[in-house]
Parts: C-alpha cells; sequence; structure tokens
C-alpha cells in the first residue's frame, strides 16, 4: 500500500481542523437557540399561568374597584419581569455570538490560510511527479490499479 506524502498529510489535517473550527461553532449555535427557546417557553408559561390565575382572582372574587388595581399592578409588573428577564438573556447571547463569532473567524481564517499552504504543496508534489499519485492509488480500488496496469 502507497504512504501519503507529509502534505498530503498536512493538508488532510488541516481540512480536519477547519471542519471541526465550523462544527464546534454550529453547536454552540444550536446550544444558544436551545437555552433562549428553553427560556422564552418558561417566561410564556409563567406569564400564562399568572394570567389564567389573574382571570380566576376576577371571576371568583367581587369585582370592587378597590380591589383589581392592585391585582392588575401586580400583573403588569410580572409581565414586565418575564419579558426583562428574557430580553436580559437575548442580550447578553447576542454578545457572546458576537465573541464566539469573532473567534471563530480568526480561526478559521488561520486554518484556512494553512490549508491553502497545504494544498499548494501538495500540487507542487504532483506538478514534481513526487509521491502525490502514490497516495492517490491508496484510494483507487485494486482491480481498477491492475486494469491500469495491464494496458
Amino acid at each position: 500500500m502507497a504512504t501519503a506524502t507529509k502534505p498530503l498529510n498536512n493538508y488532510y489535517a488541516n481540512l480536519l481542523e477547519s471542519y471541526n473550527i465550523v462544527a464546534t461553532a454550529a453547536t454552540k449555535a444550536h446550544e444558544r437557540a436551545t437555552r433562549l427557546t428553553t427560556l422564552a417557553g418558561s417566561e410564556i408559561t409563567g406569564a400564562q399561568r399568572e394570567g389564567i390565575a389573574l382571570a380566576k382572582d376576577f371571576a371568583t372574587d367581587s369585582v370592587e374597584p378597590a380591589a383589581v388595581l392592585p391585582k392588575y399592578t401586580e400583573a403588569a409588573a410580572s409581565a414586565q419581569n418575564h419579558i426583562a428577564s428574557y430580553t436580559r438573556a437575548a442580550l447578553q447571547e447576542a454578545l457572546d455570538a458576537a465573541a464566539e463569532y469573532r473567534e471563530t473567524a480568526e480561526k478559521l481564517f488561520d486554518t484556512n490560510k494553512k490549508l491553502a499552504e497545504s494544498f499548494a504543496e501538495v500540487i507542487g508534489d504532483y506538478a514534481n511527479g513526487q509521491a502525490f499519485s502514490d497516495a492517490l492509488q491508496a484510494f483507487t480500488p485494486a482491480a481498477a490499479r491492475a486494469k491500469t496496469a495491464t494496458k
């Protein structure tokens, strides 16, 4: 079996590193979206429970103007707290995402530069007739190599 050249090994190592950077970024984005979705669901559920409790109180209690105002005020304050909680979390996630984006872009830039350099080395080996063809034969089925050899 033919052995791959060092430039070809470097090329695939850099390609894999680039893939891992993108995969990690996608995983972090998915985790961020999951956190925000979970928080939104929690805040909506909490607000709806409070709304149902408020409606129950109005339906079962005597409706006196003096009794209604504090309950409305409490419900409005609670709704603002739910909104503020979600907004804080969303803004923090956006800040974290921006920092991660910058870090990911820098890593990808460096890795893709290495990838291009290693690809240039592979092409250089090919142009110089060095072991590149041996490396490609490693990916060619034995039967196809046998046909080519008999021609």
